[in-house]
């Protein structure tokens, strides 16, 4: 089920983008689709954001001002912090596990209060835990220009 509400996701965001342009406003994203007569929301309130009936994360966000250090380190890829730092909080370990299993995200990022920039699909390649952080690639097509 996860992989058909990531597609769907996905598409989602690309008509969304179509009507709306490159940054979408965070009610929308909060809003989310309907899926199967369910609402899939693609952002919540913490960054690492799984859907309550996906079992991986969808998308990971980065606020304006957030106070992680997540910054870009070359074109399309990110370095994104763990939730907190707890190596084993289920959030860290559902990116971890995205990685493993070579799963899509969306990337929400933060461009001013209340409008972000998806980036999908992203993936996480990279764990490094001595310094709680992921690396996440863009999608050579999904890379924000310029913020």
């Amino acid at each position: 089920m996860d992989d058909l509400i990531r597609l769907a996701a996905f598409n989602w965001l690309n008509d969304q983008k179509d009507l709306q342009g490159d940054v979408l406003p965070r009610k929308l994203l909060e809003s989310g689709f309907t899926f199967q007569n369910q609402r899939v929301h693609v952002i919540g309130p913490q960054g690492i954001f799984t859907p309550y009936m996906m079992n991986l994360p969808l998308s990971i966000t980065t606020s304006p001002k957030s106070k992680y250090p997540d910054k870009p380190i070359k074109e399309g890829v990110f370095e994104y912090s763990y939730r907190g730092s707890d190596l084993y909080h289920r959030d860290n370990v559902g990116l971890r596990d995205c990685m493993k299993l070579q799963k899509p995200l969306i990337y929400f990022i933060g461009i001013d209060p209340g409008w972000y920039f998806p980036s999908f699909p992203v993936f996480t390649i990279h764990d490094d835990p001595s310094r709680l952080i992921f690396t996440v690639q863009a999608d050579q097509q999904s890379v924000l220009s310029q913020p």
